[in-house]
């Protein structure tokens, strides 16, 4: 279990088939998939809480040092496959199937993606601006749900705890204070998954990893 579970789709199809073959449980560990302020995201959305949604603000940026990281390996490395992916899993969450309209994306001389800025469109109109980095510290992770009878609020939305609602100049804040750091909600759902013998999450199935990754890997490939 790791996120992202594969770097492309040839990976993940050879990690399905393995898993099928073995009797194996495969998930993928996005752990803000798995978050209770998520899940509470969702659920004002599907109720109408602020209406039709209209677009979604999400930016996860950060400044790592390239002496210490990973993430300038040109194999598997790059903002989008690993600070990006939390902006892609949003924006899928919250305004369903979309295509890219419009991508721009700055690259150091090894084809390392350092900035991303991406604009999606869902089938309804509803459009959402994402920028990851891995070279540009902003100083707030969070993400901004505007629907046409109020927003939603996720401040440091990868690992939120809350959930600001507000309607009619009215705020409402609904709190769900982690055990421990908020990886914890995954590894129990991971526990609870191993012992009720299921071989994938339905809260993050093995089909939503692949949505999620034949996009970024379309960015990706269109860009070289």
């Amino acid at each position: 279990m790791r996120k992202a579970n594969a770097i492309n789709m040839d990976e993940l199809q050879a990690m399905t088939a393995a898993a099928k073959e073995n009797n194996a449980l495969l998930a993928e560990a996005l752990w803000t998939a798995y978050l209770p302020a998520i899940h509470k995201t969702k659920e004002l959305i599907n109720d109408g809480a602020i209406g039709k949604v209209v677009s979604l603000d999400c930016r996860f940026c950060i400044n790592i040092p390239r002496s210490v990281s990973r993430l300038y390996d040109q194999n598997g490395g790059g903002a989008l496959l690993d600070i990006g992916i939390y902006n892609m899993f949003l924006a899928r969450l919250v305004l369903g199937d979309f295509t890219v309209i419009k991508t721009l994306i700055k690259r150091d001389p090894q084809g390392i993606d350092l900035v991303d800025k991406i604009v999606l469109e869902n089938i309804q109109g509803a459009k959402a601006s994402l920028i990851s980095s891995i070279k540009k510290k902003i100083p707030n992770i969070k993400a901004v749900i505007l629907g046409e009878k109020g927003k939603i609020i996720l401040p440091y939305y990868i690992g939120a705890d809350k959930v600001i609602l507000k309607t009619k100049g009215q705020a409402k804040t609904f709190s769900f204070p982690h055990k421990i750091n908020g990886y914890e909600y995954e590894i129990e759902y991971f526990e609870q998954l191993q012992q009720n013998n299921q071989k994938q999450s339905p809260i993050f199935s093995l089909k939503d990893s692949q949505e999620l990754l034949k996009v970024i890997q379309n960015i990706l490939k269109n860009l070289k």
